[in-house]
């Protein structure tokens, strides 16, 4: 068994040994979960953030695709009210 103290700021240091096999290192988010007269801990995982190429297709389309000259005028006018919207 593996011992460590907590510091009077409720810091505590895992030992190295305990770091290697569970594949922990700096900086990394950790999970405390009560379990009986123990506690548990895991690894929180980064959400992993979409890319515009993830994002690509999702939405139904028919037809050739649009240029960005044919769709300016539409984001020009979008704009214009949302700058609207936020001014007042």
């Amino acid at each position: 068994m593996t011992a460590a103290k907590v510091s009077t700021k409720g810091q505590l240091v895992v030992p190295p040994e305990l770091r290697g096999i569970c594949n922990w290192s700096a900086g990394m988010t950790i999970a405390f979960v009560a379990k009986g007269d123990g506690v548990k801990t895991k690894p929180v995982l980064a959400k992993k953030r979409d890319t515009i190429d993830d994002l690509s297709g999702i939405l139904p389309c028919s037809g050739p695709p649009k240029t960005l000259d044919v769709m300016q005028p539409g984001v020009d006018v979008a704009m214009a009210e949302r700058r609207a919207r936020t001014s007042t």
